[in-house]
């Protein structure tokens, strides 16, 4: 379905008064667009500066000083036959016949760098004296190997490197028995069978005599 016209918006009779054609006569229709933070009442009283036209950079554009800050003043391209007033009434809007003069877009300056930030240089944090290592894994030394926390680099004592043990797990030592008792009943099966095979030839050479 269509969307309702808009309702007309209440307008004073001073606004209509500076809008009519009399009023307009010699005169031009400035379309002025500025931040929303920016109230109106500081743009009552506003100067603006001389602008080179359309074409300049957003760098080269002239700034004015207004509550808040900076701000640039940006020329837009000619609005005459793309914008126009439009003024609520009983029977709806109704177009001015006055075109857009210029169309001015005020845009809040953000000012980026201009101080040199230096780091601030952390030091390493100092350990308290005194602290021992309780902690040692498997194989790292005998008590009283570890040192302190915290000395001083010319106090250590140059001295002969830790042995590293090797420590047995739990079991390890019935592992290895074990292995050694498989071994001694191997080598008496085959001393066993040894001699009796030593025997058994023995008989065959009685026997062959005999006959």
């Amino acid at each position: 379905p269509p969307l309702p016209s808009p309702s007309p918006l209440p307008i004073s009779s001073s606004t209509n008064k500076l809008l009519t054609p009399a009023a307009l006569a010699n005169k031009q229709i400035w379309h002025i667009t500025a931040p929303a933070s920016l109230s109106l009442a500081s743009l009552k009283n506003l100067t603006l500066p001389a602008s080179s036209g359309a074409d300049e950079d957003e760098e080269d554009a002239p700034t004015i000083s207004l509550p808040g800050g900076e701000y640039s003043v940006a020329l837009a391209a000619a609005t005459a036959d793309t914008t126009r007033v439009l003024l609520p009434g009983r029977g709806g809007y109704k177009a001015l016949e006055a075109p857009v003069g210029r169309t001015l877009h005020l845009q809040r300056v953000n000012v980026v760098g201009g101080e040199v930030y230096v780091g601030r240089k952390r030091e390493a944090r100092k350990q308290p004296e005194g602290l021992r290592m309780r902690f040692r894994p498997i194989g790292f030394g005998e008590e009283g190997e570890c040192g302190e926390i915290g000395e001083v680099e010319g106090d250590e004592v140059v001295g002969e490197r830790p042995v590293f043990k090797k420590h047995k797990k739990s079991g390890e030592g019935e592992v290895e028995e074990g292995e050694k008792e498989r071994e001694r009943k191997e080598r008496e099966r085959k001393e066993r069978k040894e001699r009796k095979e030593k025997k058994e030839k023995g008989k065959g050479k009685e026997k062959k005599v005999k006959k």
